[in-house]
């Protein structure tokens, strides 16, 4: 996912907050996804105490009045764009698997990696952490958007531990999940404070990997198996 992957261009970004009624023609759609895409460009960038209604529809091109037709408010602007973030990510991922080794193991090394050197990327790592502060607040810090906003990180993860330990029960595959996404993601806020990063990213890819398989594949007791917690 290096480059930023996690939020390239789509003509459909984040359509589903626009304003009921609203961009139903062509024209329309193209226009409402033009505000998304400035408004995700400020945030690679950026810094998000900037993140106005003004300040995107002056990134966009357009005046003010003609962004708000499409999003009202801010929060409705900062949905479309997480809408945007999570469409792309799984059609990332999609593409992702379908060149990936076919196997079990193959599979799962694939995304371990990608998402590994996704949150290498400069411009990742400074979207993303601009973008939990404005979740926050849209949610009125509830966490609720910042669940939304990894689902599908963690929706693939788990899969891909699900077919690596068939044993497994899925609610103990979604833990190891958790655990292997915070492992990955934590590097989002380490990566910065190391003056040897580029020599370094190969070496804690492959030891990432390794631990992400250790995990995935350890121990499975009786009440981790399907219908294990049952009596």
């Amino acid at each position: 996912m290096a480059g930023m992957s996690k939020a390239e261009g789509t003509a459909s970004a984040g359509l589903g907050q626009i304003r009921e009624g609203n961009a139903l023609r062509a024209s329309g759609r193209r226009t409402a996804a033009r505000i998304v895409e400035a408004a995700y460009d400020m945030l690679k960038t950026g810094d998000s105490a900037n993140f106005s209604l003004r300040n995107v529809a002056e990134a966009a091109g357009i005046r003010l009045g003609n962004l708000q037709y499409y999003f009202q408010r801010r929060e409705d602007l900062i949905r479309a764009v997480l809408d945007h973030v999570g469409e792309v990510y799984n059609r990332r991922y999609d593409d992702l698997l379908a060149a990936a080794p076919d196997s079990a193991e193959g599979r799962f090394e694939a995304v371990i990696r990608w998402n590994f050197e996704d949150v290498g990327a400069t411009e990742t790592r400074h979207f993303f952490i601009q973008f939990w502060g404005l979740l926050s607040e849209a949610d009125d810090y509830t966490g609720e958007l910042l669940a939304q906003l990894y689902a599908p990180q963690l929706r693939r993860l788990q899969e891909r531990i699900l077919e690596l330990v068939p044993a497994l029960d899925p609610d103990n595959a979604q833990l190891r999940a958790e655990i292997i996404a915070a492992m990955i993601e934590g590097f989002t806020v380490q990566a910065p404070a190391s003056s040897q990063l580029a020599t370094r990213l190969g070496p804690l890819c492959d030891l990432t990997v390794e631990t992400a398989f250790r995990i995935a594949r350890g121990p499975v007791s009786n009440t981790d198996k399907p219908g294990g917690h049952q009596q």
